[in-house]
């Protein structure tokens, strides 16, 4: 749905045990890219993503899950 350039995996849980994840997807007009989107931002950042994705995306995941 989203078509990123690549993505960036971090795994979390370093104040209380406990294991979460985040997968971020990236593309070369975001804020950050190439850098971690924690770090200083390198350009003004934009969005090239349809309107519509989040209900795309989560209608992607809703298929996959309803195995």
């Amino acid at each position: 749905v989203m078509h990123p350039d690549k993505i960036n995996l971090a795994s979390l849980g370093n104040m209380t045990p406990h294991l979460h994840w985040h997968v971020i997807p990236r593309h070369k007009h975001d804020k950050h890219f190439p850098q971690s989107i924690w770090g200083v931002g390198q350009r003004e950042g934009k969005s090239l993503l349809p309107l519509d994705w989040q209900a795309r995306l989560r209608e992607s995941v809703r298929s996959k899950l309803e195995l």
